[in-house]
């Protein structure tokens, strides 16, 4: 529920403030599509689908490490909780 909500955040703050990354990710791991079709739909290169995709999970990692440091008090509370999303995440 932890992972869940904390994804949840993350993919919201994704989706408003850069949504050609959330839109690419979605694409990509929510509805199964290959780089070539989001490119297709897209109309843009499939190398820069790449680009979009991994400069949104750069972004979503970014968001999550920032939700995580705004409920944690302590720097070792900080480095353990992203240890278990670490180890949720493989």
């Amino acid at each position: 529920e932890w992972l869940a909500n904390l994804l949840d955040l993350s993919l919201r703050r994704l989706s408003e403030e850069h949504p050609s990354y959330y839109g690419a990710l979605s694409r990509l791991h929510l509805e199964q599509q290959d780089y070539a079709a989001i490119a297709a739909s897209l109309g843009i290169a499939k190398g820069d689908v790449k680009n979009l995709v991994h400069r949104g999970k750069l972004k979503l990692a970014s968001f999550m490490r920032q939700e995580i440091r705004a409920y944690t008090s302590a720097r070792g509370d900080y480095d353990t909780e992203l240890e278990l999303l670490g180890k949720m995440l493989g």
